[in-house]
């Protein structure tokens, strides 16, 4: 009961652009906001919810083209991550756009382009020799210790926009390992070292918590 409340609840502050506001419909859509609020209504349907079709139709229109609606004074770092999420989201609707992400890595890859922003688009890139780039890219990218291992990203005084943490980021490129390269011996050495940044049997905040899990 308690899911079906949250669903309604999110998808009564739909914008009539289709994106999400913080608080109150009405509100500017925020770029970041409108992907997590189509991801999370996106995997409450694929495990059996009863999601408003056509408001969850209204926001994966609205993140295709979410570009519009950052804006100009965002870093071209955040303006990458908030894309490539987009991507991932599509991606995970079956509605992938490989060759937007391909443009995205090759653009970004070199400048401004994080490494939790690499794994989603890893998740939705199918050139093979850019992927084996990407797996690479990734293992070499990890900082290990006894049986652990971390990455580290780094959005300057952006990174509040896009609710980034180095431990979100952990997740969001263990995921990537898991889905891409799951007999990486890195996967264990990630999840050992998330285990042990708990506190509590939890982590920092909602962020960290929803996408380590």
């Amino acid at each position: 009961v308690n899911v079906n409340d949250d669903i309604e609840r999110l998808q009564a502050l739909q914008n009539d652009d289709g994106g999400f506001p913080y608080w109150q419909r009405g509100r500017p859509s925020i770029p970041w906001v409108s992907v997590q609020a189509t991801h999370a209504l996106l995997l409450a349907q694929q495990n059996g919810y009863d999601v408003g079709q056509l408001e969850l139709d209204a926001s994966l229109d609205h993140i295709r083209s979410i570009e519009e609606s950052i804006p100009a004074d965002y870093s071209q770092e955040t303006k990458d991550a908030i894309s490539a999420y987009a991507l991932y989201v599509l991606n995970l609707a079956a509605d992938a756009d490989p060759a937007k992400a391909l443009a995205l890595y090759r653009r970004g890859v070199d400048d401004a382009l994080q490494l939790d922003s690499v794994a989603q688009l890893w998740t939705v890139i199918d050139d093979a020799d850019v992927r084996g780039e990407i797996a690479r890219s990734i293992a070499n990218s990890a900082v290990e210790t006894a049986g652990a291992a971390t990455f580290a990203t780094s959005y300057g005084e952006d990174a509040y926009l896009i609710a980034q943490s180095d431990r979100r980021s952990d997740g969001i490129i263990l995921d990537a390992l898991v889905s891409e390269t799951p007999d990486s011996d890195l996967i264990p050495k990630v999840v050992t070292g998330l285990l042990g940044n708990q506190t509590r049997g939890r982590w920092n905040n909602a962020q960290e918590n929803s996408f380590i899990l």
